[in-house]
């Protein structure tokens, strides 16, 4: 079996643009990438606007925080 490629996307409060790529490449990458993002400054929430613009392309990110 091979190894999943982990890809990491890092920002600052980890709250919209790296919540993004994560979906994203979790959702292209399916069982072939692990994906994980980070925030130097982790924000409490996801921004509810990003929630929505990526439910309009079908992932989900309300299971994912912002983490440090």
């Amino acid at each position: 079996m091979k190894e999943k490629l982990k890809i990491l996307f890092v920002c600052i409060e980890n709250a919209r643009r790296s919540q993004m790529a994560e979906g994203f490449a979790g959702t292209l990458g399916k069982e072939r990438v692990e994906v994980f993002s980070a925030g130097s400054h982790p924000s409490p929430a996801i921004d509810p606007l990003v929630i929505e613009v990526m439910k309009e392309k079908e992932i989900d990110l309300p299971a994912n925080d912002p983490k440090d």
